[in-house]
């Protein structure tokens, strides 16, 4: 008895939502129970302790408009030997609260998307920009900006393999446009006159992939975060089924 090729496709379909189905009820049980969302950012967290440790001058965090690690803690603590410290974002924000508005004014205003003032270059020993640079078109333009506040090192954590998670706004100019791979970082790096002395990333299982790259224009003196960096970095396909 032959079954005709339409109920076999039909079958077909029925299972492929069936299958669909209890793969959504247990990526948001496993998600849920295990915080998998967070991996990322507490390994880079982990990374910013253990590269900021070993650092010292004049700080700018350039990772938006806070200085939070989602952690309950602030990245200023991570760099013991800062000299002075401050935080950077586009302009002043109002966000609502639940009781009023919270005005947040960074500490230098600084908009990463296009030039930056003369009085800016150069001016920091150290730049950190957190999950930042996925989210500005003009990338190149961005890291070149990064390059330009920084004296000696540039630290950047991104995302590689990473759910999408652009603003539904039609008004807001920063998406999420890129998702970079560790080649992409050190070409950033070597055009924008800084050499790669650190680059790692997590490699846990169903979780997002981030990567922390560290670049100096001064890699002699940090011969100490250079031994630190690993011979072979992940590439994310663990996440994959």
């Amino acid at each position: 008895m032959k079954i005709p090729m339409c109920d076999l496709e039909k079958n077909q379909k029925e299972i492929q939502l069936e299958v669909g189905l209890w793969e959504k009820i247990w990526r948001r049980l496993f998600y849920r129970r295990r915080g998998v969302n967070k991996v990322p950012r507490v390994w880079s967290n982990r990374e910013l302790k253990k590269i900021g440790a070993l650092l010292s001058g004049s700080v700018l965090n350039c990772s938006g408009w806070c200085d939070e690690d989602k952690q309950g803690g602030y990245y200023r603590d991570y760099f013991t030997g800062a000299t002075e410290y401050h935080v950077s974002m586009r302009e002043l924000r109002i966000y609502e609260g639940e009781d009023k508005a919270i005005r947040k004014r960074p500490d230098v205003a600084i908009d990463l998307a296009h030039p930056i003032l003369p009085p800016l270059v150069r001016r920091y020993d150290i730049v950190l920009c957190h999950t930042v640079l996925e989210h500005i078109f003009d990338i190149f333009t961005a890291f070149e900006n990064l390059a330009g506040l920084s004296q000696n090192i540039l630290i950047v954590v991104v995302p590689w393999c990473q759910r999408v998670h652009e603003s539904s706004s039609s008004s807001d100019i920063y998406g999420d446009y890129w998702r970079i791979a560790p080649s992409v970082l050190k070409r950033l790096f070597r055009i924008n006159g800084l050499s790669l002395i650190y680059i790692n990333g997590n490699c846990d299982f169903h979780a997002s992939t981030y990567y922390l790259a560290v670049g100096s224009k001064q890699p002699d003196y940090h011969k100490d975060i250079m031994q630190l960096s690993p011979s072979c970095i992940p590439g994310g396909s663990s996440i994959y089924w």
